[in-house]
């Protein structure tokens, strides 16, 4: 109870600003500012800005986020017991109030910790929300001694000890509690007690929404999942959610392969309200023809009252190609089956399937790469271990594009192979029965720790189904302790004409310059395609300058030109870094994913503001709007891609900003979006941006 008492005296102080907030969905990423929420407390470490920690490195969204310990390199306090305080809601209108946020946490295991609570009585008293082990990525610890709020439920764990949130999750709950209340405060409270530090607690894009009563939605396909030569029949299986706040029934569920007639079974039993469940369907699917198949599912259910969760349409079971980048995120202590659907492990020289020593890139080297990585650490002897990609036809000559670099263990740093490991690149045509070497690395390859672009030409597997595995081996004896990544970008179709950027460099090394002083800025054009290619118009946007060059000498298929972007560059005020957009502008070329390339110039020297380069950011107008809009991005220009969301997460629209500078249109008026709040985020370059649009 004293401790209680304790936080709401010291909230006292706090202020309140505006009106109370009734109109929901509730939105608040932090990217215009704190929205009206403050912190306060005893030995309070909160921070509000863009996280720089060593494990809580990045805002969930944008640059803005909560957290503690500072933004910088810092630990909370000991004996912290601090909180961020909301403005005021009012939920007299609320049937189901729901609160989703990211988070992420850092701190010592069941001493340090976290938690959500509210207060209806402007913070004389706080309850709090949920339980540990909540569905949704709630509470981890139900005795934490650093008493966050007064209580000992929470966020609690580290990074270092394998509980922490190793990143940004979304963490879920209802809050029935406060349905009709008319005054709701919420906060963050962290608690730590008197010994070890770390970073703590960090959150951002705080949601809060109404659910509807009746509403089911499909979580995914579990089975068929893809398999290299279908051929007989298989079981159809989904798995689903209630996610209203009734019980449902009486529904049905639906399955379609490419275009036969749908299966429909009505659905024998009732579910009770946030109850995961699954369907297996009595009519199986035949799969005996080589053909690509693709799998639909839907829900038949005229009482459902949220719509887009209801179906996933066009899933394939077999993959033909085209096919583009993959993202190892999340797999991780994980078999990768279940983070990349398709995807195999295996050990041994015909690999049997299993678990294997491959996994996510460390934290570290993510950040240096931008994204993560497959790695695996080569150590000792022994170590026999492939990681396979999904089937796939190849119908016509083809690339496969990747990547491979060598680096320290768990670091960015450079390293070397041992003398006898190597990592060879195979494929098979018989569903992993034998294989066909394609490429060896080894000591000889002198690998650096950046990514090295490699082609594994595809044109001798024309209509057959294919496997791609990656087997690293340690050899008979290895001291050395290192970490082999490979970067899957893309497999896709030789095409006539096809140009892009490969490269970029400032005085033919590294992308840093001193202020003050200048260099020679050059990036090369490369023609992926089979007919030579010249008269290549390229742009270069490199700070607040920009460069147009016509590359009129012919470029031969695989070859690649260095080009002088406008000579000399030089800029004044620094350290800063200064972002540079390359790209193509060739009428006929077919595939544009290569055309772009994103960098920046670390400039060094003198502290000083970017010239010249518009402080405003990305900006929607009108909005509200009526779902047709101008995006118009400011000093925002080297995002990559566009994505607009509804407020359950689920995709509606999507842009690769390829060549988009100035800005561009939207017209989402043929999708027949229901009006509401929808956040369009825009991400790229190493980080992202996340804007409210409000269709009427």
């Amino acid at each position: 109870m004293r401790y209680s008492l304790f936080l709401a005296l010291v909230f006292i102080s706090f202020s309140i600003h505006g009106q109370k907030i009734a109109t929901f969905p509730y939105f608040e990423d932090f990217e215009n500012g704190q929205g009206g929420w403050s912190s306060g407390g005893s030995a309070n470490s909160w921070a509000f800005g863009n996280p720089n920690k060593p494990v809580i490195n990045s805002a969930s969204s944008g640059t803005r986020a909560w957290v503690t310990g500072g933004l910088g390199a810092g630990d909370y306090n000991p004996n912290e017991n601090s909180a961020v305080r909301s403005p005021e809601f009012d939920f007299t209108n609320m049937q189901q109030p729901v609160v989703q946020l990211r988070v992420w946490w850092n701190a010592e295991f069941s001493w340090d910790g976290a938690c959500w609570q509210a207060s209806t009585n402007n913070g004389s008293s706080w309850i709090t929300i949920g339980s540990t082990n909540s569905p949704g990525n709630w509470y981890t610890d139900n005795t934490i001694n650093g008493n966050p709020g007064g209580q000992q439920q929470g966020w609690s764990g580290r990074t270092l000890s394998g509980d922490g949130s190793n990143g940004w999750v979304t963490a879920e709950h209802g809050m029935n509690a406060l349905i009709g209340e008319s005054s709701v405060i919420f906060r963050v409270a962290f608690g730590s007690d008197g010994s070890v530090q770390d970073d703590g607690f960090a959150f951002d894009d705080v949601l809060i929404f109404d659910r509807k009563a009746n509403d089911i939605g499909i979580l995914r396909i579990a089975s068929p999942v893809q398999d290299c030569g279908f051929g007989g029949t298989y079981d159809v299986e989904l798995d689903l959610r209630n996610f209203g706040f009734q019980q449902a029934g009486s529904f049905s569920l639906a399955y379609q392969i490419n275009n036969e007639p749908p299966v429909i079974e009505a659905f024998p039993n009732t579910i009770n309200s946030d109850q995961n469940f699954s369907y297996l369907f009595n009519q199986q699917a035949v799969l005996n023809q080589n053909t690509d198949y693709r799998i639909s599912a839907w829900v038949v259910w005229p009482l459902d009252e949220e719509n887009s969760n209801d179906s996933i349409l066009n899933q394939g079971l077999k993959n033909v190609m085209p096919f583009g980048p993959t993202t190892f995120e999340g797999f991780y202590g994980n078999i990768i089956s279940d983070v990349l659907p398709g995807w195999n492990e295996g050990n041994g020289n015909n690999p049997n399937q299993g678990k294997s020593d491959w996994t996510e890139s460390d934290t570290a080297q993510t950040q240096f790469y931008g994204f993560s990585t497959a790695k695996i650490n080569i150590r000792g002897s022994g170590i026999n271990d492939w990681l396979m990609t999904p089937s796939f036809v190849v119908p016509q000559p083809s690339r496969m594009f990747y990547s491979v670099a060598v680096t320290g263990h768990g670091d960015a740093l450079p390293s070397t192979m041992g003398s006898n490991d190597f990592m060879k690149v195979r494929v098979s045509t018989d569903c992993g029965s034998s294989w066909i070497d394609e490429k060896t690395f080894d000591a000889s390859s002198n690998l650096g720790n950046g990514l090295s672009e490699q082609i594994l030409i595809l044109d001798n597997y024309v209509n057959q189904e294919i496997i791609v595995g990656f087997q690293a081996n340690s050899g008979a004896a290895s001291p050395e302790n290192y970490d082999f990544h490979v970067a899957l970008q893309e497999a896709r179709f030789v095409y006539p004409n096809d140009v892009g950027i490969s490269d970029f460099n400032v005085g033919g090394g590294a992308p840093v310059m001193q202020a003050g002083t200048g260099d020679i800025i050059k990036y090369t054009i490369k023609n992926y395609g089979s007919n030579s290619v010249g008269n290549i118009p390229v742009m270069a946007w490199i700070g607040n300058s920009n460069y147009q060059h016509i590359q009129y000498n012919p470029i031969n298929q695989n070859n690649e030109v260095e080009i002088t972007a406008g000579g000399y560059w030089a800029y004044s005020n620094g350290p800063s870094q200064v972002p540079v957009k390359i790209f193509t502008m060739l009428s006929n070329d077919t595939l544009n994913q290569n055309d772009t390339l994103y960098a920046s110039i670390q400039v060094l020297g003198i502290t000083g503001n970017l010239q010249g380069i518009e402080e405003r950011g990305a900006i929607i107008y009108p909005n509200p709007n009526s779902g047709n809009f101008q995006l118009d991005f400011g000093k925002d220009v080297f995002f990559q891609n566009l994505e607009i969301y509804d407020i359950n997460g689920s995709s509606v629209f999507e842009h690769e900003l390829v060549k988009d500078i100035n800005g561009l249109s939207i017209d989402l008026r043929n999708l027949n979006l229901h009006s509401g709040l929808y956040l369009l985020r825009l991400t790229g370059n190493g980080t992202s941006k996340t804007l409210e649009l409000v269709i009427e």
